[in-house]
Order: C-alpha cells, then sequence, then structure tokens
C-alpha cells in the first residue's frame, strides 16, 4: 500500500508494483517504463498523465483514474 507517498520524479523502472494501492500517492512525472501494475489501483493517484502508462505493463485488473483508458495491447497480460 503506498498511500500517500510522495513518488515525484521517482524512477520505478522494472518496479514490481502489481496489486499496489496508490491512494492520494502523487506520481508526478514519475517515470514507470516496464513497471508491472497488474492489478494495481492508480485510481487515486494524483500527477499521473497517460504518457507514463505507455509502456507500463498492466491488465483488466488495474484500476486507473478517470478518462484513463488501457489499449489492447496494454491490457494484454505479459
Amino acid at each position: 500500500m503506498l498511500t500517500g507517498a510522495i513518488l515525484t520524479r521517482a524512477d520505478l523502472t522494472n518496479a514490481n508494483l502489481r496489486g499496489a494501492l496508490f491512494i492520494d500517492a502523487d506520481l508526478e512525472m514519475a517515470k514507470l517504463t516496464d513497471a508491472s501494475l497488474e492489478g494495481a489501483d492508480l485510481s487515486e493517484a494524483g500527477g499521473l498523465v497517460p504518457k507514463q502508462l505507455e509502456s507500463a505493463v498492466a491488465n483488466e485488473a488495474t484500476r486507473l483514474p478517470v478518462g484513463f483508458a488501457l489499449t489492447a495491447e496494454e491490457a494484454e497480460v505479459k
């Protein structure tokens, strides 16, 4: 659980964040390249923009903020 975590500009490249809860976490400019976000809950994370998730690994169980969507490729289990 990463409730209230300040992860501004954090390099989370290749991080295993499966099932993590990002409640009120600040992900502004965090690097999520190849981060494993399967089943993670990012629905209440702040500072996140869609571009940050382009190369992250997510699945249908990953919860995203309102207005975000996974592409077909991102939704694949890798």
